[in-house]
């Protein structure tokens, strides 16, 4: 079953704002994720966040952290984070709309 990818605004202007190897990395690490977004594999690696109400995810490519969690067989992509600068903000995420990710 392949999954559809849903990014929130927070995660699209996040993306704009990294250099074009480290985004170029991200896409492709992310048309991977729409395969199987729970399991890590090599060059996919996925840890579930604990005590996240939905289960949320998180995506490790290189220094960066990708935060999404799954739902209606959609893939809603939350944030990306320098693994340095991650913070945790559970709340925040209920009110996020999220946009169909067309091109990668």
């Amino acid at each position: 079953m392949a999954y559809s990818l849903l990014a929130s605004k927070r995660f699209r202007k996040q993306l704009g704002e990294l250099d074009e190897s480290t985004k170029t990395r991200v896409k492709e690490t992310l048309k991977g994720l729409t395969e199987d977004p729970f399991t890590s594999r090599p060059n996919v690696d996925i840890k579930q966040l604990k005590n996240t109400n939905p289960k949320k995810y998180r995506l490790r490519v290189g220094d960066f952290r990708i935060f999404y969690f799954i739902g209606n067989e959609e893939i809603k992509l939350l944030k990306i984070a320098d693994r340095k600068m991650h913070i945790k903000d559970n709340s925040y995420y209920r009110f996020l709309n999220f946009n169909l990710v067309e091109n990668l």
